[in-house]
């Protein structure tokens, strides 16, 4: 379903590109269906894995708004990936008080969340986002059976 799930994505970064000054930062805007539709999508591992290949130190502010309106509006059981991601950027965008908040709530309602667990070693273990790589989609993808 990238079809559907990338270009909500894409339009949501485009309409937040992250510029100098967060008060310069346009909100990121999400119909409540594409709220629904990602928190639900992003609940697939490999759907939430190359949104996080997505995620770049050049895009983390608006990626972290627009993951932060998608876990605001999920519903239980969907509300892990969202806060995750969530939590993923903010660390990127070097704002670990925010990740820390996000992964407190993955905590409560999805405790062996293991994207989780890597983002709070990342916190806990002071790792710098600077020396972030980043994910290949290619490589997220060829880790799914049936498509490499």
């Amino acid at each position: 379903e990238r079809a559907r799930v990338l270009p909500v994505v894409d339009a949501a970064l485009a309409s937040g590109a992250d510029r100098p000054g967060a008060g310069d930062q346009r909100p990121v805007r999400l119909a409540p269906d594409d709220v629904a539709a990602l928190s639900v999508w992003t609940s697939l591992v490999v759907v939430r894995d190359v949104l996080w290949s997505r995620i770049t130190r050049g895009n983390a502010l608006a990626s972290l708004t627009m993951w932060r309106e998608v876990a605001v509006g999920a519903v239980a059981p969907f509300q892990a990936a969202p806060l995750t991601l969530a939590a993923f950027a903010a660390w990127l965008a070097g704002d670990g008080a925010q990740a820390q908040c996000a992964l407190d709530r993955v905590r409560e309602v999805a405790p062996q969340y293991s994207m989780a667990a890597l983002v709070q070693q990342a916190l806990t273990g002071c790792l710098d986002p600077a020396h972030w790589e980043g994910l290949d989609t290619a490589d997220v993808l060829r880790t799914v059976p049936g498509l490499s």
